[in-house]
């Protein structure tokens, strides 16, 4: 079925810390795990998360649903065109942790402050990497802030 809170998958290991700014697009170098998932399922699945704790954390990225396609999620495969994901979805915690979110246009982080998960939020992606015909020599994942609290740290597993 569609994805939500609580049938989210297990997240990998962090790998990344990064700062984003809106509307300026930001990289991580995944061409070890492109690498990896190549050898196993051909899947590539990440977690976006925020480790910054207050009710301000919330950071919004494009989905591929997002009417502005040069904003949409991307893994940029050297020697390729961007490979787009075949599925990304936020999911909530809390009371919507059975509502699916899949179709919106928007990719959400958030650690809220409050006692309640209510407001917590992560975002999933997963790419398909059947038509890649080697190990590539880099991979980035491009994603597009459309909005960030001042400055905020978010990382992904």
């Amino acid at each position: 079925g569609a994805l939500n809170w609580n049938n989210k998958p297990t997240a990998d290991p962090f790998f990344r810390e990064l700062i984003a700014y809106p509307n300026e697009p930001v990289f991580f170098d995944v061409t070890s795990l492109v690498r990896t998932a190549q050898g196993g399922d051909k899947k590539l699945s990440l977690l976006l998360n925020t480790y910054v704790d207050n009710a301000s954390s919330q950071s919004t990225y494009a989905t591929s649903e997002n009417g502005t396609v040069a904003f949409r999620p991307q893994l940029v495969i050297e020697t390729l065109d961007g490979v787009f994901p075949v599925a990304d979805a936020t999911v909530r915690g809390g009371v919507n942790a059975n509502t699916t979110h899949g179709t919106l246009p928007t990719l959400e982080i958030k650690n809220d402050t409050a006692a309640s998960l209510d407001n917590d939020r992560e975002a999933f992606l997963r790419f398909d990497l059947n038509g890649l015909s080697g190990p590539p020599t880099n991979a980035f994942l491009r994603l597009m802030p459309l909005v960030t609290p001042t400055p905020v740290h978010a990382a992904a597993a």
